[in-house]
């Protein structure tokens, strides 16, 4: 990669363009949650649906992009730059959505985790038994931490799987690029030598 370009910055710039991502991914999952409460069964059930397939088009858009610009800016940059920047982006917008969601839970709809946990309640109460249900008392309490993690976790492996492809068709490895280097390696090197003679 170019020289020019120290870590510091491009993690400066992975983190803005994890902003960014996040931001789409968030306002996504806010409109989701805005139409899940339309009045039509059909619309309220069909528009989420659109909305997450919408979502998950832009961020995959959006990361291309942000890649494509990286190589435009540096040409030099090879796959393994490429992907290290990649899972940069997905580590800040990662964390970012996750903790989102965690304020969401916690602060924003803090009755949201023990709704859920109260219609699977009434909806499974005939099918499970006490320890279940103990279980799923246990569980409402845990639950802030375990969507921070799986939240986390899913979006880093999506950003992981994007960098992994992406960088792999922007920037193709070359297998022979040290076949060549050798050669002009030696014939830098016999032509001094000629000049020393």
């Amino acid at each position: 990669m170019d020289k020019s370009v120290s870590s510091r910055e491009l993690w400066n710039k992975a983190s803005a363009t994890g902003l960014i991502l996040a931001l789409v991914t968030i306002a996504f999952g806010v409109l989701g949650g805005l139409t899940s409460k339309v009045g039509s069964a059909i619309v309220s059930n069909a528009l989420p649906i659109l909305l997450g397939l919408a979502k998950i088009i832009v961020c995959i858009v959006l990361f291309r992009y942000f890649l494509v610009k990286l190589k435009e800016a540096h040409p030099d940059a090879v796959k393994q730059d490429l992907m290290h920047y990649g899972l940069r982006i997905a580590l800040c917008s990662s964390i970012l959505v996750a903790g989102y969601n965690l304020l969401d839970i916690l602060v924003i709809n803090p009755d949201q985790v023990s709704q859920a946990v109260e219609s699977f309640r009434t909806a499974y109460s005939q099918f499970a038994d006490s320890n279940t249900l103990n279980a799923l008392d246990a569980l409402e309490g845990k639950m802030p931490v375990y969507v921070f993690f799986v939240t986390l976790v899913y979006c880093f492996v999506w950003g992981w799987v994007l960098a992994a492809i992406f960088s792999s068709s922007l920037a193709p490895s070359d297998p022979f690029a040290s076949i060549g280097n050798g050669k002009e390696e030696r014939r830098e090197g016999d032509e001094q030598q000629g000049q020393n003679i």
